[in-house]
């Protein structure tokens, strides 16, 4: 049966990064808070990126010659690269927060839901200018 444990020398991702003192897992504990703040803050980016940069070309520009107008249409290559690359980071850095859950470390789960709750605060800059139109954690 897997419980919470409050240990003060659970490793984290790799036998390497194991914190000896409380100092190290004080340390560890404000690198979760930080690395969940950033990835609220980037599922709530999300949104922003897709109206500004990765809409498709017809609403983006059009450019006119002598007699007509000339548009492409559709999402060019280069944005939809962008895009699957930003789902990776995404769920990369999801799959960071989970791992330091799963070790069953109070200390580091109490740190991944304080870094999302702040990373949320935060993101009210962009949530406001699109109306919610945001990404749920």
């Amino acid at each position: 049966m897997m419980v919470f444990h409050a240990s003060t020398t659970t490793p984290l991702y790799l036998s390497g990064w194991q914190p000896i003192s409380a100092g190290q897992y004080a340390g560890t504990c404000i690198f979760l808070i930080v690395l969940g703040t950033f990835t609220r803050i980037t599922l709530a980016l999300k949104p922003v990126l897709e109206a500004r940069r990765w809409r498709p070309a017809s609403h983006a520009k059009s450019a006119s010659t002598e007699h007509h107008e000339v548009r492409r249409g559709g999402i060019s290559w280069l944005a939809t690269v962008e895009r699957a690359l930003y789902d990776v980071l995404v769920a990369a850095l999801g799959y960071l927060l989970m791992l330091a859950v799963m070790t069953m470390n109070i200390g580091y789960c109490i740190s991944v839901l304080g870094g999302v709750f702040f990373g949320s605060l935060v993101a009210v800059v962009w949530t406001s200018e699109h109306d919610g139109d945001w990404l749920p954690c």
